[in-house]
């Protein structure tokens, strides 16, 4: 019960400090998640044109489950550490908002070539599998970002020692899982 009340608090200790930039990343995320959705309705992709997108191997299976999940944990390791490095000075921030917009952008792109290639099944794959993972997956990376924030923020006031890798560590299995 009370690493449950610690970590709720330091959830909520890292909204009320950092509100602007919270929903300020939240609207980015929107904003890149419409785009992506607009895209892929405007592009009309059909299963024709799929080869252009480079996604028919993923509807046919060739790739396996071991690579897929490889290839998601280096993209999220990456998407960490440049989260990281945007985090450290105040005019590099500006990367972190870009690369949250990208990632819904793609979120919503694939979302919507999956209903429109698929019809109601892949909409409805979309919205109750793939959203909502994906959604997941963005808020972890915008608290991890306003952690590192906060933790560069305390160690140029402060000159506390921030934990850079404990905190990577620790985000990067709650994205494992």
């Amino acid at each position: 019960m009370c690493k449950t009340s610690n970590i709720k608090y330091f959830i909520l200790e890292k909204f009320k400090k950092h509100r602007f930039v919270l929903i300020s990343l939240i609207f980015f995320a929107i904003v890149g998640l419409l785009t992506g959705v607009f895209v892929a309705l405007k592009c009309g992709v059909t299963l024709a044109t799929l080869s252009d997108y480079n996604l028919d191997s993923y509807t046919c299976s060739q790739i396996n489950s071991f690579s897929n999940f490889m290839t998601r944990l280096l993209s999220c390791g990456c998407n960490m550490v440049l989260l990281c490095v945007s985090a450290t000075f105040v005019f590099i921030i500006p990367v972190g908002y870009i690369l949250t917009a990208y990632r819904m952008y793609l979120a919503g792109f694939n979302c919507a070539l999956l209903a429109s290639l698929y019809g109601f099944t892949g909409a409805l794959n979309s919205i109750l599998i793939i959203l909502p993972c994906q959604i997941f997956i963005s808020v972890i990376l915008i608290l991890y970002f306003i952690t590192m924030i906060s933790a560069f923020k305390e160690k140029k006031k402060y000159g506390a020692k921030p934990k850079i890798i404990k905190n990577f560590l620790l985000f990067f299995i709650i994205l494992c899982v």
